[in-house]
């Protein structure tokens, strides 16, 4: 039932497309150097099909902004309901930690991880972009949390005896899936950006095609603006996929029931 939602609904069908073009790419590979053939999109500097590149590009660009999204939302989450439900001193030090690491820029932060690592690969990327996403989701999920705690509804549930495991899992859990869902869709596209702008300044992915490694490799290249127009076109068809797939995906995807209206 749930997997027959999925792919009747916008968001299965974008993301199959998505899916699909990534295998394609991953099938094809980045291709060898070559000036014989017809080349959509022209070559790169060193004779490279760009048409070739960009959908060899796709699964560990879009890869990479995926787990880097859920990985937001599920720690972010986690922080949020702790620090909404749990005691005082709790909610005081997360929201002064929040506030504090959200204060930096993600590109600040990707320089001092690297910095203090010295080098640029897949975590210290992924560590920066954590440090400065997470505070966001945590603090959306926090209010939202304690605005549940203060209905009649959890009131009620509490007065009555249950368990605080079964008002999160009954009564909040439904509710604070669909926060935590946008959150989720929500840090798709920052985390893509930040990855192709940090491969773009030569902090991003090590060894990795991206769509940013393929921007810093246009650098110099006679046929500069028609990659960047590519690939520019490629981000912008990531934006209209989600803004067309995200508001259909349902909570019943998860195996989860509507929130019953109260």
């Amino acid at each position: 039932m749930s997997f027959r939602t999925l792919i009747r609904s916008n968001a299965g069908i974008l993301a199959g497309v998505w899916l699909l073009s990534g295998l394609i790419g991953l099938a094809l590979g980045p291709g060898e150097p070559s000036t014989q053939g017809i080349h959509l999109l022209g070559l790169d500097s060193e004779g490279r099909d760009v048409l070739r590149r960009l959908f060899a590009g796709i699964l560990p660009t879009l890869g990479f902004a995926g787990v880097m999204s859920l990985l937001i939302a599920f720690v972010g989450s986690i922080i949020g309901v702790f620090a909404g439900l749990g005691a005082r001193i709790v909610d005081l030090v997360s929201a002064r930690l929040a506030e504090g690491l959200s204060a930096f820029p993600t590109f600040l932060a990707v320089l001092v991880v690297q910095g203090v690592i010295g080098h640029a690969n897949l975590w210290t990327l992924g560590l920066a972009i954590l440090l400065t996403r997470v505070p966001d989701a945590a603090r959306i999920v926090r209010t939202e949390a304690q605005r549940l705690r203060a209905t009649d509804f959890v009131l009620a549930g509490a007065a009555l005896g249950a368990s605080k495991l079964d008002l999160f899992r009954r009564e909040l859990w439904p509710h604070l899936f669909a926060t935590i869902r946008s959150i989720a869709f929500a840090g798709l596209l920052p985390c893509l950006l930040a990855e192709t702008i940090a491969s773009l300044l030569g902090v991003g992915l090590e060894r990795k095609l991206t769509w940013g490694a393929i921007l810093a490799d246009a650098l110099g290249n006679t046929n500069a603006v028609r990659i960047v127009a590519s690939v520019t076109v490629a981000l912008a068809l990531v934006v209209l996929s989600l803004r067309f797939g995200v508001p259909e995906a349902p909570p019943r995807l998860f195996g989860l029931s509507r929130p019953r209206e109260r």
